[in-house]
């Protein structure tokens, strides 16, 4: 039986899914592979995800998603693998 929940508060705004992989070989320990901006519309009064985007991880507009992502895996000490984050 679970004994926890997550509750995360609703953030409006362009959602991203972003992959990494971490290992000692790869620039700064960890990088982005590639990053998808969800669609999303309303129905019901929930947002349903549409279709995914697959955006340039190079390119300068996602530069702070790309910086974070990475900062986020080498604070929670991610070193081996892949690793998926979500942002707003």
């Amino acid at each position: 039986k679970t004994q926890y929940a997550l509750l995360e508060e609703f953030l409006g705004g362009e959602e991203f899914a972003l992959n990494l992989i971490a290992s000692p070989t790869t620039p700064r320990g960890v990088q982005v592979t590639d990053i998808w901006m969800y669609h999303k519309i309303e129905t019901n009064g929930t947002m349903v995800n549409t279709y995914q985007e697959l955006v340039d991880c190079h390119d300068k507009k996602y530069a702070s998603l790309v910086k974070y992502a990475e900062g986020v895996c080498r604070a929670v000490g991610i070193k081996y693998g892949m690793a998926h984050c979500e942002l707003k």
